[in-house]
């Protein structure tokens, strides 16, 4: 004994060996333990990468924890979350002690020229403090100033580095060279550094945020206009900002003119941090499927766990008599340490490879619309995760395993295997509770998967309010006028409709300065309707509704049901008569008798003279504004095109054919019409639609892919232990049948030791899925509570795959042969 255990202790790369050899000679177990913890970590990796760089990397620019966005809400208006005015701006960095800097800016599209031809491009309109909020200056030129603001002087703008190489080769004297932008020359001044992007934007042309007089005047204090951030003083906190802001609004409220409407509308200011503000609405998803995720390690890692435990109890005669020889038990556990982590370091790599191609899944699967998506990858911290999971794992398998070999039973080992008997009860428990541990998990997990597939099934049905089928949609840009430019802008617009009304396939095509389903974070047009004679209820303030202006056979083209009067044609942009249509949400709202048409509305906050109101002539159907899923029933006011003259359109044309036909066409006639004229985000309203629902198809699609794989490692699980028991019981087993017991017996005995685990598993899954329902609430759409059809359904399946995994080992016992083994004992 002595000498034995004064042997030299195998180095570390000898034990690996050693290890790696034991694991190469059963290659069944390696390949099932590597594949199964692989695919769990992928799935873990993957949104992970997600959720570290949307949730925990700060943003890219100095001092981020400083900064914070600021917001309005007026929510006795149905308005949760507006911008602040241009007058707010100039208050708040004159008036504001806690912050250090505050900025302005207004996203939108510009028509960029050049000799290559016209495009539209994404742009930001920015104060001039933006950049130094940011912490980032420009490496050539300079920022903006105050006098870029003014309305008169000459444009200038700030380009990205990505746009100076594309479009100007990275020339070193681009500063002074100019830029036709929105049919305006503007001076290049300043060239940002490179990977500079403000937030999820991929604006890389900044203008300055351009103001008029009356936009900095006291009647605008409350206007929807732009965003605004702020750059915290060190020590300050967001709620002594939101303290000073309220101070600051009460002061410069005191002779605005609607200050009761708005308070009667609950305004109040928010400060509230950059990042967690721009990733707020995806973070409640992202936790789930990351929760989602683990739920699927775990049952990955017991189900490891249980291979390794079944495995070990099939070397006690080896481990035995190693320990009657006097091997030490440290030497048993860096045997058993080494194993286990040469599993999970293989598993890892495997991990981290699926990780990879799961970002292209997700790309694919809708992701680049999440916030920050651009700076999703497999990272240092993405692979110190992989590490680190590696590690946990290895030590989940290795304690319970070095436990129940190190224990002081050597004798009862040695007569254990000697008989051929079975393992003891407490090893046998342990594995049923994994099994146990599995289904549940895999319960919560598919009756999770299919809350999210019901709720994206209800969304699906959801009707938009119009015919989506068969409906081509674009945006548009009319070039700019200068002088008459309503009047011009209505004669470009009705030689549009004109020349496609005649494209073949067309049956009806029209025009308009918004479109519905138009996305969440989308611009929407909203403004305040005056209703002549009409009080809100008390506790109800003046709301904010959606408007348009259309051109054409718009109602026909979208198939908007007409409830009553008639619909807008070009007539009446035509001659400049002053009428409406709205939507029976308005109308419900301000005659809820029935009795709309002929009634009269100002558009603004305010009556004005008789002339100015507008008539209405027809109800139609509501259509969901922003997604299917928006049932706010703001109500919508559409006005003939002359009376909303935007620049920026969107054309509708109902067709005969695949609305995908019509494109080349419909370039080529527009380009005849004005090679000026700019399209862009061609595409069928279908497309459009199924687009705002890619939050919700990215989610049900993952939570499904994770509940099949926990099915499938509990059917596994359950095989693996059913199959064991068998294995160990044989003589048992033998004896039984030899006594006169029935095949059949032996079958019922096993399938009832898988329905037992099964009942156990679901009851405590069934625990655990109405916790996640009540979790996942506010991400369910039309679905409340745990569903019994979904519960059902989830039992149902559950219960197949587990009596699946339980029937072939129970036919195997049935099939026993008493004189084989009994003779062979």
């Amino acid at each position: 004994m002595r000498v034995l255990s004064a042997l030299p202790t195998p180095d570390p790369m000898t034990e690996f060996k050693y290890a790696l050899r034991r694991l190469l000679q059963q290659p069944g177990f390696a390949l099932t333990a590597l594949l199964t913890l692989g695919l769990c970590l992928g799935a873990n990796l993957t949104v992970f990468a997600v959720i570290d760089a949307v949730l925990l990397q700060p943003l890219p620019y100095a001092n981020s924890d400083r900064l914070v966005a600021i917001y309005h809400g007026y929510p006795n208006a149905g308005l949760e979350r507006a911008n602040p005015s241009i007058r707010n701006y100039f208050n708040r960095r004159e008036s504001i002690a806690a912050f250090e800097s505050v900025a302005a800016i207004k996203a939108g599209s510009e028509v960029v020229d050049s000799p290559a031809g016209s495009e539209r491009r994404e742009v930001m309109r920015v104060t001039p403090e933006f950049f130094a909020t940011l912490g980032r200056s420009p490496v050539l030129g300079r920022s903006f100033v105050d006098q870029d603001m003014d309305q008169g002087v000459q444009p200038t703008v700030v380009i990205s580095d990505h746009y100076w190489h594309q479009k100007f080769a990275a020339m070193p004297d681009v500063l002074g060279q100019s830029i036709d932008i929105g049919g305006r020359r503007h001076l290049v001044i300043g060239v940002l550094p490179p990977g500079f992007r403000y937030l999820s934007s991929a604006a890389e042309i900044f203008l300055p945020l351009v103001s008029t007089a009356e936009q900095r005047g006291l009647n605008a204090l409350y206007s929807d206009e732009a965003q605004m951030i702020a750059l915290l003083k060190s020590g300050v906190s967001a709620e002594q900002a939101e303290a000073q802001i309220r101070f600051d609004d009460a002061l410069q409220s005191r002779d605005y003119p609607w200050i009761a409407e708005v308070t009667a509308a609950g305004y109040h200011a928010t400060v509230a941090g950059l990042h967690a503000d721009h990733v707020a609405s995806i973070r409640p998803t992202l936790l789930l499927l990351q929760i989602g995720a683990l739920g699927l390690l775990l049952i990955g890692s017991v189900n490891l766990l249980n291979l390794v435990m079944i495995r070990a109890t099939t070397r006690y005669r080896d481990i035995g008599v190693r320990r009657a020889l006097g091997a030490a038990g440290s030497h048993l556990l860096r045997q058993i340490l080494s194993e286990s982590l040469l599993l999970c370091a293989g598993a890892a790599l495997i991990g981290l490879l699926l990780g990879a191609g799961g970002l292209g899944l997700l790309a694919w699967m809708g992701a680049t619309q999440l916030p920050l998506v651009a700076d999703i990858a497999i990272n240092a911290r993405v692979v110190a995760a992989a590490l680190m999971a590696a590690v946990m794992i290895c030590v989940l398998i290795s304690v319970p395993v070095v436990w129940f070999n190190l224990r002081p039973r050597l004798a009862g080992m040695l007569k254990s295997e000697s008989r051929g008997g079975s393992a003891d009860r407490v090893t046998q428990r342990w594995r049923q509770a994994f099994i146990v541990t599995q289904i549940a998990l895999a319960f919560v997990l598919l009756s999770s998967a299919g809350l999210l597939g019901l709720s994206l099934q209800r969304a699906m049905n959801t009707s938009p309010g119009f015919q989506a089928d068969h409906l081509l949609t674009a945006r548009l840009t009319l070039p700019q006028s200068g002088n008459g430019e309503v009047t011009q802008r209505t004669r470009n617009a009705q030689r549009t409709l004109q020349e496609l009304a005649h494209l073949p396939g067309v049956r009806r095509v029209a025009l308009s300065t918004n479109l519905p389903v138009n996305g969440k974070h989308s611009y929407n047009d909203t403004n305040a309707m005056t209703i002549p004679g009409y009080q809100p209820p008390a506790g109800i303030s003046p709301r904010l509704h959606y408007r348009y202006g259309v051109y054409g056979d718009y109602f026909q083209a979208m198939g908007i049901e007409l409830l009553e009067g008639r619909v807008l044609d070009a007539d009446d942009t035509d001659s400049s008569r002053r009428v409406v249509v709205v939507d029976a949400d308005f109308a419900q709202t301000y005659w809820p008798d029935g009795r709309a048409v002929g009634q009269r509305l100002f558009e603004g906050p305010d009556a004005r003279a008789d002339e100015e109101a507008f008539t209405v002539v027809g109800v139609v159907a509501p259509v969901r504004q922003t997604e299917l899923t928006d049932g706010s029933g703001n109500g919508t006011v559409y006005f003939p095109y002359r009376y909303l003259a935007h620049s920026d359109l969107y054309l509708v044309a109902r067709t005969a054919q695949d609305p995908q036909a019509l494109v080349p066409g419909l370039r080529e006639t527009l380009l005849q019409i004005e090679p000026r004229l700019v399209l862009d985000r061609v595409q069928t309203m279908d497309a459009r639609i199924a687009d705002t629902l890619a939050v919700r198809k990215s989610p049900a699609l993952l939570a499904s892919l994770f509940s099949a794989a926990a099915l499938l490692l509990a059917g596994l699980g359950t095989f693996g232990v059913l199959s064991y028991a068998v294995a160990q019981q044989q003589r048992e087993i033998a004896v039984r049948l030899a006594l006169g017991a029935r095949s059949r017996q032996i079958r019922r005995q096993f399938l009832a030791q898988g329905l037992r685990l099964l009942a156990a598993g679901s009851a405590f899954g069934l625990v655990g899925a109405w916790l996640a329902a009540s979790a996942m609430q506010n991400l369910l759409y039309g679905v409340s509570g745990m569903g019994s059809s979904n519960l059902l359904l989830t039992a149902l399946i559950l219960g197949m795959v587990t009596l699946g995994a339980c029937l072939l080992p129970a036919l195997r016992a049935a099939r026993i042969s008493p004189t084989t083994v009994l003779a062979g004992q």
